[in-house]
């Protein structure tokens, strides 16, 4: 049994075989292009799957990338607690 198998298949998670290692390599999965590539600011770029689905008249679009661990901390418990953000959590 395959690592990915064992590990979704014994705790009867859904799962799909078609996303593994060769997924990106894919023809069809390039072709369609189902991967792009996203800014990041540790790697410079990582693949990321495109929106979905895809509108003519509201096309979907990645706007930013996904906050670093901590960063909207601020300004989300900030105004619960009214405690303005330490040197350190400004920046």
């Amino acid at each position: 049994m395959r690592r990915a198998e064992s590990q979704t298949g014994a705790a009867a998670l859904p799962h799909d075989e078609a996303a593994g290692p060769g997924f990106a390599a894919d023809p069809h999965v390039r072709e369609r292009g189902v991967l792009v590539e996203a800014p990041d600011a540790e790697t410079g770029t990582l693949p990321m799957h495109a929106p979905f689905p895809r509108l003519s008249r509201t096309p979907g679009a990645i706007r930013r990338q996904a906050p670093a661990l901590g960063q909207d901390k601020a300004d989300i418990l900030g105004p619960l607690v009214g405690a303005a953000p330490s040197k350190d959590e400004r920046g």
